[in-house]
């Protein structure tokens, strides 16, 4: 798909969040710092003209910090989005980028355009964001305003190459597909997102799990219980935590998502060498194949930023591939005959 998923930009805009977040600590810090400097040498001075007012301690702790949260906002996504690289961190992240209609990068004041419309988009109850997930060309309120497009960095690239070699008499180079309808292994970070994502879903629960077992065992420990039911407490716990994390695992990597929670939101899916879904038990086999990755330090997982495939270890022990969603016309051979899809002015 050209354009960007409204999931894909949800988690873009996630980590932009805790970015610009860190970015305005920084820089609020440093404001802090030098008040303090200035108000601490007025007030050691004996003329009480110079003593702070109530409007200046107003400013500098209430407007200026506002002030800087703003405008660390606006400055980051404005020039990150008109630089070179056409996207946030967080978009470049998830591999998408920011475009006009001629998938050229957006001027600065374009791309402040953008940000600045941000707020008709949330003066509309987030309706104007929500329309990224059903409009044709999954572009939000904003989007439309400033008349841009957030489409995926790797089919603009492919499409660009493919339409310049069309005109230039080569057949363009294709792709090394494992199988029909996919032909990108998905990458080291897009994974990494994906299980963040699926920690926060599945974790809190286990803590709560974890909890009431706990409240069960102190209730029972409190009735001078005897310890050989403790103990088996105490190992149901460690079962039902493993069983948790397995059928999470293993239920939805077998069914017809393809992936987890975390791997849906990052456009991912797991296949077996014919690109099908795997079976429940070969899901099951993989998850727990996740053991040898642990054991050798986490390089087992550390191996998906640099195999040929993209594969961790317990990939390899199970003989599956993690790869990106790609609707099946990108990898049949006539589409590469075809004009590359290119945003429509509009």
């Amino acid at each position: 798909m050209l354009y960007a998923g409204f999931w894909k930009r949800v988690v873009a805009n996630f980590i932009d969040g805790i970015v610009v977040a860190l970015l305005t600590v920084i820089v609020s810090v440093l404001w802090s710092f030098i008040n303090r400097m200035f108000l601490t040498t007025m007030l050691s001075t004996d003329d009480y003209t110079l003593f702070p007012s109530e409007d200046y301690l107003f400013v500098s702790n209430a407007f200026i910090p506002l002030l800087i949260y703003l405008c660390t906002m606006w400055l980051y996504f404005a020039l990150m989005e008109s630089s070179s690289k056409k996207a946030t961190l967080g978009k470049m992240m998830l591999g998408i980028i920011v475009v006009d209609s001629n998938n050229q990068k957006l001027s600065f004041w374009r791309a402040s355009g953008r940000y600045f419309a941000k707020n008709l988009s949330g003066l509309t109850m987030y309706i104007g964001f929500l329309m990224a997930a059903f409009t044709e060309k999954k572009q939000t309120l904003h989007d439309m305003i400033a008349r841009a497009y957030v489409v995926n960095k790797e089919v603009v690239n492919f499409t660009a190459s493919a339409y310049y070699q069309q005109h230039q008499s080569i057949q363009p180079q294709q792709p090394q597909p494992i199988g029909k309808g996919y032909s990108v292994y998905s990458g080291f970070w897009k994974r990494s997102l994906a299980f963040l994502v699926d920690s926060i879903i599945i974790y809190p629960v286990i803590v709560i799990v974890s909890l009431i077992i706990q409240g069960v065992k102190s209730q029972l420990n409190d009735n001078l219980v005897d310890d050989s039911v403790l103990m088996l407490v105490s190992f149901g716990r460690s079962v039902i935590i493993y069983a948790m994390l397995w059928l999470y695992y293993g239920l939805l990597e077998s069914s017809s998502w393809q992936g987890t929670i975390g791997k849906k939101a990052m456009g991912i899916i797991v296949v077996d060498g014919a690109n099908s879904k795997l079976t429940f038990l070969r899901a099951s086999g993989r998850h727990w194949a996740k053991v040898l990755s642990i054991l050798t330090l986490c390089i087992g997982y550390i191996m998906a930023g640099f195999t040929a495939k993209k594969q961790a270890l317990h990939d390899k022990a199970a003989g599956v591939y993690v790869v990106n969603r790609m609707s099946p016309n990108q990898v049949d051979p006539g589409y590469y005959q075809q004009q590359p899809q290119q945003p429509q002015q509009g």
